[in-house]
């Protein structure tokens, strides 16, 4: 009972910097260059809420290690099915070609591996037609976007159009001749027409994995089962490593910054109380 108490009496102080985080402005977690229209209104750009835990249909399981194999995968697909073909990666890719999805719905499972893709003078990712391009472990894999071109042709990282199409990825950029993009021939994400974009970035992945604590420590305590709460921190830790390696801190500027900077101190503190849970002095540097 003492414990269970002591328990309960952390979780009612998380509870209160908890509270905080759904209000944090994830949109400020984007690179600069990325122009999030789909969700336009007073609020200003944002992610829209993710598709990880949606129930599908999977009709094909194809595993892929290098661009050839994802290629021929990508034109397997069939047009037109409402169940999804789901694409493993077994490797790191680095794909050159520009992936279109009219009418095929993918579920790419990225089982902690990247897939880049860079493109030039193209749009990276188009989805139409009630396409739509899922992921799956966006927490530990990467599905990046990149593209570059000039002023005499439209290029983009990710384009979405049409009812019910819709398209997931961790990061995009874009830019012509070594700088920032704009206007009407570069942009970064784009829906059109009841099209849904969501990007996961490092710092939702964060937050994300921050705002489980509570339902893991009340786990421990109805189980009496203090792994709970090891196995929280350890993949706590795992996701700021990612958030502190791919996503400048101290080097960012004005709002990005500060955003950066309380995420960091709210990581820290509840990485603090799960090891007081266990009985472990915390470090306060390494």
């Amino acid at each position: 009972m003492k414990k269970l108490s002591r328990v309960l009496s952390l979780m009612l102080t998380l509870l209160m910097l908890v509270s905080a985080l759904p209000h944090i402005p994830v949109a400020l977690g984007y690179e600069q260059t990325v122009e999030d229209i789909s969700n336009p209104g007073d609020d200003g750009p944002g992610l829209l809420e993710t598709q990880d835990s949606e129930d599908m249909t999977i009709m094909a399981v194809v595993a892929v290690g290098n661009a050839s194999e994802l290629e021929t995968a990508l034109d397997n697909v069939p047009v037109g099915e409402a169940a999804f073909t789901e694409i493993i990666l077994t490797g790191d890719i680095d794909y050159s070609k520009p992936i279109t999805l009219n009418n095929k719905k993918v579920l790419l499972h990225l089982n902690v591996k990247k897939l880049n893709v860079n493109v030039v003078n193209a749009i990276a990712l188009n989805v139409s037609g009630g396409g739509a391009l899922m992921l799956a472990d966006s927490e530990n894999g990467e599905f990046n976007l990149s593209a570059s071109g000039s002023l005499t042709s439209s290029f983009g990282t990710v384009y979405v159009a049409g009812e019910n199409s819709r398209a997931e990825v961790t990061d995009v950029n874009v830019s012509y001749n070594g700088t920032v993009a704009s206007g009407d021939f570069g942009y970064g994400v784009y829906a059109y027409g009841g099209g849904e974009i969501t990007v996961h970035p490092e710092e939702a992945a964060l937050i994300k994995r921050l705002c489980e604590f509570s339902e893991c420590a009340e786990r421990a305590a109805d189980e009496y089962e203090p792994s709970v709460i090891a196995k929280y921190a350890l993949s706590l830790c795992a996701a700021f490593n990612q958030f502190y390696n791919n996503r400048p801190i101290l080097k960012a500027t004005g709002c990005q910054r500060d955003f950066r900077v309380k995420l960091t101190a709210a990581a820290r503190k509840i990485l603090g109380i799960s090891l007081n849970l266990l009985g472990m002095e915390r470090t306060e540097e390494i």
